[in-house]
């Protein structure tokens, strides 16, 4: 009896040797299962799952974007399986699995391109030595080199058709340009659908995020996009305004009001056109601030030179673009709640200025009038018609810079 148990286990050591002998045979090779090579995805963590034909003293490696390697789990028949997060655009995952003195490799790529639904966040960074994009001309006067800068490329597709907000928060003074399709940045022209410099104000080193840009588009399901985020350029300001890090938030939205058409320019004089952003103030109300516009431009003599907006342009959060020639201020006025009856009556200022090519001082483009609407009710101080006409005169001097910008 005991004979027949030695013989048993010396067949089944054998067998074991020979599986062994044949095994090492066999040149040791790696199979992914899933994805597939070149695959996109639309997920922001990926499951790599495949096998290795030798399962005897089996162990698998992976090394995601060149970082350090990481172990996986390989269960006894050479099976493994692990996740991986992806970055947005190109991902390398390099497997390698050891047996003794075997190695065998693999590389897999993977193209992440998430999807855009409740809200999408990106964070990113450019650097002074990274790779350069020359921004189209669309105006602002700067020339090629001053509108070269370091860029960052993110490609997304979204969930649903529809309408998409794209906010991007800076430390420093960033540009953004979206792209359908495809991007490269020696033709940064072609497909080009939309671009933003300053959202709700320009660049302000002192205020917290420094710069912000904002984009609207209307997207569509299945589609590739391209977000490029770079700066506005201009070499002769400080290096920290030309790259940094960002943040960007993309989701659905609301569809942006109908462009304000500017109306066509007047050469010949001094031009103030006034756009009214609440449906609060009546047609009388109106035609005061149209009466105060005529009585500046009548005081005010010569003209500046026109500014063009060739794509809308917004230059108020929450409010309609532009688009058309400026000549030669625009001022947004609205009655809002502020502080109730007796505080504050209003506030008004310019907001986007230009230099005056004569001596340098700024001159208003762009500026906001606010009056609190309680003080429009019964008893308020709008109820004397004259001192309503001579306020509404008074502000409309600070937005030109009277005792704003000198």
């Amino acid at each position: 009896m005991k004979n027949i148990f030695r013989y048993a286990l010396i067949l089944i050591v054998g067998a074991l040797f020979l599986s062994a002998c044949s095994e090492s045979a066999k040149e040791m090779a790696i199979s992914v299962i899933s994805p597939t090579e070149g695959a996109t995805v639309s997920s922001s963590v990926v499951r790599v799952a495949g096998s290795v034909n030798r399962f005897y003293n089996v162990a698998v490696s992976y090394k995601l974007n060149g970082a350090a390697a990481q172990d996986a789990t390989v269960d006894g028949n050479g099976a493994f399986a692990f996740d991986v997060p992806l970055t947005a655009g190109t991902n390398t995952i390099e497997l390698t699995a050891t047996s003794g003195s075997s190695v065998a490799s693999k590389t897999l790529t993977l193209i992440s391109q998430p999807v855009a639904s409740a809200g999408l966040v990106v964070s990113g960074k450019t650097t002074a030595d990274g790779p350069k994009i020359t921004r189209p001309d669309l105006g602002g006067g700067l020339d090629d080199a001053n509108r070269t800068s370091s860029y960052d490329a993110f490609t997304f597709s979204v969930a649903s058709d529809g309408w998409y907000g794209i906010l991007s928060e800076q430390d420093y003074d960033g540009y953004l340009l979206l792209y359908k399709d495809a991007f490269d940045p020696k033709t940064p022209v072609k497909n080009l659908i939309a671009v933003n410099d300053d959202f709700g104000g320009g660049f302000d080193p002192e205020r917290t995020p420094k710069g912000r840009s904002r984009i609207l588009s209307n997207l569509k399901a299945g589609m590739k996009y391209i977000l490029v985020t770079t700066a506005y350029g201009d070499l002769e300001s400080p290096a920290e305004t030309r790259y940094g890090n960002f943040k960007t938030t993309i989701g659905p939205s609301d569809p942006p009001p109908p462009p304000f058409v500017l109306p066509q320019p007047r050469n010949d004089e001094y031009n103030i056109t006034v756009r009214f952003l609440t449906n609060n103030i009546t047609a009388e109300q109106q035609a005061v601030f149209v009466e105060a516009a005529n009585r500046w431009s009548a005081i005010i003599k010569g003209d500046l030179p026109n500014i063009e907006f060739k794509r809308p342009v917004v230059l108020q959060e929450g409010t309609a673009p532009f688009v058309g020639i400026l000549d030669d201020v625009i001022i947004d006025a609205s009655f809002v709640d502020i502080d109730g009856p007796g505080g504050i009556l209003g506030q008004a200022g310019p907001r986007f200025v230009r230099t005056d090519p004569g001596n340098g001082h700024f001159l208003t483009t762009y500026g906001i009038m606010q009056f609190d609407v309680a003080e429009l009710g019964k008893g308020g101080i709008f109820e004397d018609p004259q001192f309503y006409i001579d306020t509404i005169t008074h502000e409309m001097g600070h937005v030109l810079g009277i005792g704003t910008l000198w």
